[in-house]
């Protein structure tokens, strides 16, 4: 048998229990389960030949009490903060692996609700609400617009997936071209900016890195159609946000949804909250009853591999 530790917040590891008992058994069942909320929880000097986590906050003080893993799986897709859990902790030998893909439906499916209620008005109907107000609006058929995904990872192609499925007509944008039969067409992103006026959605499915940071700046967005939509469902540092506001105070775009910030959570001084043509949300677009679940298989997956 061999050890593993899963770790979690401890608010929430009480409620997963249950659940990660007989996810262990049925994926992982050489495996010898251990779990911890904080710190102290790990005792000094233990050995592991696994630990499944998160970026937690703790997650470099566990590390330190514990005898270097031979294996180090992410629960989430990301690993753009590797590099700052590699200046805390000596990583050297580890085998590191993350979770790609594991909750590419529920971020595609949200993504394709934010273009939904831009077509339908939904946001502004929900504000009327509170406010006991009846307008109505011209409404879009989303049926034959043109929708780009920069970024054709997991996540990208099932948003391409759900929106195809809506007659969308979807583009990919990549660096690199190779077969991807969930788009309409291919684009490098070095012709990114010459097409950027023909979209009236574009999403934001890259990964953050050294060479992603800031990518959607300033020039790409003066380069949107008036009356576009921007969605960002990746990362916050991906996008100029200063830029997207004042496109957005002035009228340049439709709207923009963001479930993904620069700062997060969002301070209540920012000026995204009073921006009405902006949709906010937590963080959350990649929230699914079955992550676990979908975090295990593929873990599992790359174990036998």
């Amino acid at each position: 048998m061999f050890n593993a530790l899963f770790l979690q917040k401890a608010e929430l590891l009480g409620d997963q229990l249950p659940e990660l008992e007989g996810l262990f058994e049925a994926f992982l069942p050489e495996y010898r389960p251990f779990y911890a909320g904080k710190p102290e929880d790990v005792a000094v000097g233990a050995s592991f030949d696994l630990i499944i986590t998160s970026f937690l906050p703790f997650l470099p003080e566990v590390l330190a009490r514990v005898k270097k893993p031979g294996h180090l799986h992410f629960t989430g897709s990301g690993t753009d903060r590797l590099p700052e859990l590699a200046a805390l902790a000596d990583l050297s030998g580890v085998r590191i692996t993350a979770s790609p893909g594991v909750n590419a439906v529920s971020i595609a499916e949200h993504a394709a609700a934010c273009i939904l209620s831009f077509a339908k008005n939904l946001h502004l109907y929900r504000d009327q609400q509170q406010q006991g107000i009846w307008k109505r609006y011209w409404h879009q058929e989303v049926r034959g617009q043109q929708l780009c995904i920069i970024g054709m990872g997991e996540i990208g192609r099932a948003v391409a997936k759900r929106c195809r499925a809506l007659e969308m007509r979807v583009t990919g944008c990549v660096r690199r071209l190779k077969a991807c039969p969930e788009a309409d067409e291919l684009i490098l992103t070095a012709q990114l900016p010459e097409a950027l006026p023909t979209f009236d959605y574009i999403i934001l499915c890259l990964p953050l890195n050294a060479e992603t940071r800031g990518f959607f700046g300033q020039d790409f967005i003066a380069r949107m159609k008036p009356g576009s939509v921007l969605i960002n469902v990746a990362r916050g540092g991906l996008l100029d946000e200063t830029a997207l506001l004042a496109a957005l105070q002035q009228g340049q775009l439709k709207g923009a949804a963001l479930d993904v910030f620069e700062e997060e959570p969002l301070r209540p001084e920012h000026p995204f909250w009073k921006t009405p043509n902006l949709l906010l949300t937590p963080h959350v677009a990649g929230t699914t009853q079955h992550y676990l679940r979908n975090m295990f298989e593929i873990l599992a997956r790359q174990l036998k591999a």
